[in-house]
């Protein structure tokens, strides 16, 4: 059954259309419907996503319209700070909440709100930039530090250090400019530390 599933999910990477945008967070080529403007709440304030709140309301989503959906009528909510275990067999829908937040699949119904704004009405870009994953296997390039905290190049060598300070792992590194070579442990510190690095939920 889990095999299954993998080819699931590689058949639906396959098929996945363009993730370009119309720069107000619709895909190219699909046209605003009533829901669009229904979630639409105005101006998003700069500093959103400010405290990390998430609802999913009603939500359902399956990846083709010829299959069961993979979620349906689910409904919950995440306050700030708040810690949540979602639990449940392979296939049981783990990973599409995942992919509904980031917007992978579009839902086939219910709304899904971060801070009050519905991530229908946030451009595509932004709400990914806004969310960040901290996965179970490391995700480390073989590169520097540097290149593995900050790949954008967009932070200084301070901010760089205070982030492995915070985790733990400054006494371990040498230099921003060294190759990784660190414990499967400390590899998964460094992803907690580029995480920190961007504001994001």
């Amino acid at each position: 059954e889990a095999k299954f599933v993998c080819v699931e999910r590689l058949n639906t990477f396959l098929t996945l259309s363009q993730s370009e945008e119309d720069g107000e967070g619709r895909p190219l080529g699909r046209r605003p419907t009533a829901a669009d403007a229904l979630a639409a709440t105005g101006p998003i304030h700069p500093n959103w996503p400010y405290s990390g709140r998430i609802k999913f309301d009603a939500v359902t989503l399956s990846y083709s319209s010829s299959t069961s959906p993979v979620l349906k009528d689910l409904s919950f909510e995440v306050r700030p700070g708040m810690k949540l275990g979602i639990i449940g067999r392979t296939g049981s829908g783990k990973s599409s909440i995942g992919d509904a937040l980031f917007r992978i699949k579009e839902l086939r119904s219910g709304n899904i709100y971060i801070d009050d704004v519905n991530i229908t009405s946030v451009p595509l870009a932004r709400l990914r930039n806004s969310l960040c994953v901290i996965p179970q296997d490391a995700a480390i390039f073989k590169n520097t530090i540097r290149f593995n905290l900050d790949p954008g190049n967009s932070h200084s060598d301070d901010s760089l250090w205070q982030a492995l300070e915070k985790v733990g792992l400054k006494t371990c590194i040498e230099s921003l400019d060294t190759y990784v070579a660190l414990s499967i442990g400390q590899k998964q510190l460094l992803s907690i530390a580029r995480a920190i690095l961007r504001p994001s939920v």
